[in-house]
């Protein structure tokens, strides 16, 4: 049918509705479509140089000189961070950050993040968000509700990590209401606010675990998937880079040039 034809018929019917006395359908709105920034967000672990004897993954540890000369790099490059919770203001708005914008995290509640890598991030003018096990709080090496008030109270983020840090795979519903919801509550008790950010332990997760985090509230999960491609329609599978030992700022910096223009 030509064009001309279709808005005949389109007139004709709309003209019936009238006389009738229906009223006309409202107009179909097409989907929107999704937003995606490009948005590096670098995990890191344990800001100590030696490994223990009984980690399976030497490459966790990294000493707190080599993450000062990787972050030194970039900001010479112009590289600029934000928080996890910026990030999730991006996506909600729908809008483009600055060029060379980045995410910095540490996982897993170690002491040495606030002691060594929150003071090397500030001296840099960055920031980073520390995805934090609550359950954790209170044992020999491991970050305080305490520490984690200072940590806010001087421009970084925090983020839930759970409560022990257990693999959410196959985990029953109570257990994970007590890894992930639960740690929620903690923290809102501890630090006046339900976190906005979730990261999944080992980076592993299955469909009830995504549930669980949304029924949370979390507006952002993060994964350790490869590259930096963060959309609006699955943001509770959200990207994140590791940071090895191995890499030099260098080479570091070459990783995630191609993330430089976050819209691009």
């Amino acid at each position: 049918m030509s064009v001309s034809r279709v808005r005949l018929a389109l007139a004709l019917a709309l003209a019936a509705a009238l006389v009738f006395g229906a009223t006309p359908a409202a107009p179909v709105r097409a989907a929107e479509e999704p937003f995606v920034l490009r948005v590096p967000v670098l995990i890191y672990h344990h800001l100590r140089c030696d490994a223990p004897s009984w980690s399976p993954n030497s490459t966790l540890w990294m000493c707190a000189g080599k993450f000062e000369k990787q972050l030194t790099k970039l900001r010479s490059l112009g590289w600029r961070t934000i928080t996890t919770d910026q990030l999730a203001d991006l996506v909600a708005a729908r809008q483009c950050p600055p060029a060379r914008t980045m995410v910095v995290t540490i996982d897993d509640s170690e002491v040495n993040g606030f002691k060594v890598g929150a003071p090397i991030l500030e001296k840099l003018g960055m920031r980073g968000t520390f995805f934090v096990l609550p359950g954790y709080s209170g044992r020999t090496g491991s970050l305080t509700y305490g520490q984690m008030r200072k940590l806010v109270a001087r421009g970084h983020g925090i983020g839930n990590h759970t409560l022990t840090h257990r693999d959410l795979r196959g985990l029953s519903s109570t257990a994970l209401f007590d890894q992930v919801e639960r740690a929620q509550r903690r923290l809102f008790k501890q630090l006046g606010f339900r976190p906005r950010t979730f990261a999944y332990p080992y980076a592993v997760w299955d469909d009830r675990a995504i549930a669980r985090a949304r029924n949370s509230g979390f507006e952002l999960a993060f994964t350790a998937g490869p590259g930096a491609k963060l959309s609006s329609d699955t943001p509770l599978l959200a990207p994140r880079i590791f940071v090895s030992r191995r890499l030099s700022p260098a080479d570091l910096a070459t990783k995630i040039e191609k993330f430089a223009n976050p819209c691009g």
